[in-house]
């Protein structure tokens, strides 16, 4: 409106006035939400040629993680599980990788982006 009416410089200013007071408003509701944004995250594990994954599928999801995709791939002497995990927020990944490197089966664990 201010343009429609001549006032040029108050348009410039007004517009530089509010994306400057935008930007910080921008990142701290991204801090925010991510707080309580779901995580994504492929979780990679080694198990023996013979070792079924289903023990390693039940302690994923026992410990609040939600498992939506599995592929298992075969090497010499070992079982490759990929694991697509949805973890809620108040699920700790390094507490996942403690817990499921106690299982009798696994010999590897780690995350992959």
């Amino acid at each position: 409106m201010a343009v429609g009416a001549g006032y040029y410089g108050g348009a410039l200013i007004t517009t530089a006035v509010v994306l400057i007071s935008l930007w910080p408003l921008r990142v701290a509701a991204k801090r925010a939400t991510s707080r309580f944004r779901v995580q994504m995250s492929t979780l990679v594990v080694q198990l023996p040629a013979g070792a079924s994954p289903g023990p390693l599928i039940d302690s994923v999801e026992g410990l609040g993680a939600r498992v939506k995709s599995v592929e298992i791939g075969h090497e010499a002497d070992r079982r490759t599980v990929l694991l697509d995990v949805t973890m809620p927020p108040r699920v700790d990944p390094p507490r996942v990788i403690a817990d499921l490197g106690d299982l009798d089966d696994v010999l590897e664990v780690r995350w992959t982006d």
